[in-house]
């Protein structure tokens, strides 16, 4: 990936959901841990189950968020959205033409192509003047660090596409706008002023790590992936090289260990910059709950390894994703299903 920023996390789903009635679930759950409801789909319509993979809410959704998000999920219906609870209650109504989970407290939702945040009673708290947030840029109008990415202007238009950061107020931060900006974490967030690079400011607004960088994540467990030279490195909080750019591609560190690419090769690394997996595998990608998705063979299908680099759940996917809370999402061809940590099937895929 060689562009100046990577597309970074599942985690925060972008779903532009667009949602017209609502059906309330026949089966009621008092107490429903969130964390561990996984979406489904059943001739066409989405539910959620749990971990035990019994029907939790009934698949009466178009689309649904891949999780909840402060007890809350998105979901649509038709060319409405709204937010459900754990138990399959519409909570705040259909009414928005798209929207995002929850985070800190507010959540970005779309009326007539423009894009604003409401509070948990579904009241606006920031009105809807924000353009389309980008595909390629997830994080966007996520509130990270009280402060959110938005976007002014059309899309793709050096001169009229311009990014700023916005408090829970609505107020514009730091007097400034930016070519490019990313949420805020550990403290630095990652912006591109037009006719410059990327580099990192803190919460006033100051340059901490210059602006000389071509390509840039997000700062996580102490440390951000930066391409310089056209290479990738990792620094820390001062701008410091901690591992050389000499990767020809890399990612952040997750559970200690970072998934690096050379020659077409991907393997792990710790923060030291040595090898704990070395580079044999097609495709890897980062560790969540003690395991990670790797592609292997000439096939080209999915499993899992452990921090050891073996194989704990032998490549038979399509498509496998990270685990969340004891549980991964699986595809085989077109039909999505739940695994455990054994691989066992806890939901058979469906289409």
């Amino acid at each position: 990936m060689k562009t100046m920023f990577k597309q970074y996390g599942k985690i925060l789903l972008y779903i532009f959901i667009i949602v017209c009635c609502y059906n309330s679930m026949t089966i009621a759950i008092d107490m429903i841990d969130t964390k561990n409801l996984y979406p489904v789909k059943i001739n066409q319509k989405y539910g959620y189950i749990d971990s035990n993979g019994r029907l939790i809410i009934n698949p009466e959704f178009d689309m649904v968020s891949e999780s909840f998000s402060e007890g809350l999920a998105a979901v649509r219906i038709g060319n409405k959205c709204g937010f459900i609870d754990s138990t399959g209650k519409l909570v705040i109504g259909l009414k928005f033409d798209g929207a995002l989970n929850f985070n800190e407290g507010l959540a970005a939702v779309e009326v007539n192509d423009k894009w604003g945040f409401i509070d948990k009673t579904g009241k606006f708290v920031i009105p809807p003047k924000y353009d389309r947030p980008t595909d390629y840029f997830p994080s966007a109008y996520i509130f990270s660090e009280a402060l959110a990415c938005v976007r002014i202007g059309e899309r793709g238009s050096s001169d009229n596409e311009k990014w700023l950061y916005i408090d829970k107020t609505g107020k514009e931060m730091f007097n400034k706008t930016f070519e490019f900006n990313m949420q805020f974490t550990e403290g630095l967030g990652a912006v591109k002023e037009k006719g410059s690079k990327l580099g990192f400011i803190n919460h006033k607004g100051e340059y901490v790590i210059k602006p000389i960088y071509d390509g840039v994540l997000p700062f996580s467990e102490g440390l951000a992936v930066v391409e310089f030279g056209g290479k990738w490195g990792y620094i820390n909080h001062k701008g410091s090289f901690v591992i050389e750019p000499i990767f020809d591609d890399a990612y952040s560190f997750s559970e200690g260990l970072a998934v690096v690419y050379l020659k077409n090769k991907a393997g792990y690394i710790d923060k030291t910059g040595k090898y704990r997996i070395p580079l044999k595998f097609i495709t890897a990608h980062e560790f969540k709950e003690g395991l990670a998705r790797v592609t292997i063979g000439k096939e080209g299908k999915m499993g899992f390894i452990d921090k050891t680099g073996k194989v704990v759940i032998q490549p038979q996917f399509d498509i496998a994703e990270d685990f969340r809370n004891g549980l991964a999402g699986v595809w085989i061809k077109d039909k999505r299903g739940y695994i455990d940590k054994t691989g066992k099937f806890v939901w058979e895929p469906t289409k």
